[in-house]
């Protein structure tokens, strides 16, 4: 066991940082595939779960290869960075705060403008008393989202900045993600509903 975790470790060392590709992406193929062939709804049944696990992918790869590359002290530090709310200037929580307020009203205006629509903005308070749907928009939102900064921006991207420069290590983070979204296309009954109907669950 030892032989094979050290044999694990030094694999992991020698092709960082193109480990977690390889990780991510099979993680969820492997998942994903019977969902793939199937031709049930991906929000039905087992299709639902083979979904779930296999978007486990970004923290399954980055802890995982955080742990093999540098023991439990790498995780530790994965863990401080992005939970550590005092690493964040309030300069940047402002602009993170505002910026997707600020992206939808300049749309908004955008689509207004050139005649689009004449309702740009479609507030949907209803979401608020359908708790189905008000969870599956926080799961969207936080959950899902902090999964992905674990695996891409936590471990990835910081492996790709000690080989790379900033600006070469993005495109690769942001390509490899495509890449991984790029299969929803794929999904059966992934973009039947405009809104998800809790129903499906």
């Amino acid at each position: 066991m030892a032989t094979l975790l050290h044999r694990s470790r030094t694999l992991a060392r020698s092709i960082r940082p193109w480990g977690f590709p390889i990780i991510y992406l099979g993680w969820a193929l492997l998942f994903w595939s019977p969902i793939f062939g199937s031709e049930e709804s991906v929000w039905t049944g087992t299709n639902l779960v083979f979904f779930l696990v296999g978007g486990a992918n970004p923290l399954v790869a980055g802890v995982t290869l955080a742990w093999l590359t540098g023991g439990t002290e790498r995780v530790r530090d994965l863990g401080r960075r992005l939970v550590d709310l005092r690493r964040i200037s309030p300069k940047w929580w402002l602009v993170g705060l505002l910026f997707w307020l600020a992206f939808d009203l300049l749309t908004a205006g955008a689509a207004l403008a050139f005649g689009v629509t004449d309702r740009p903005i479609d507030v949907r308070t209803e979401v608020l008393t359908d708790l189905g749907a008000l969870g599956f928009l926080l799961l969207l939102s936080f959950v899902l989202p902090a999964v992905e900064e674990v695996g891409l921006r936590g471990y990835y991207l910081d492996a790709l900045q000690e080989r790379f420069g900033p600006t070469v290590a993005g495109f690769l983070n942001g390509g490899t993600w495509a890449v991984w979204h790029a299969s929803f296309v794929y999904f059966p009954g992934y973009y039947a509903n405009t809104t998800f109907d809790p129903a499906l669950w």
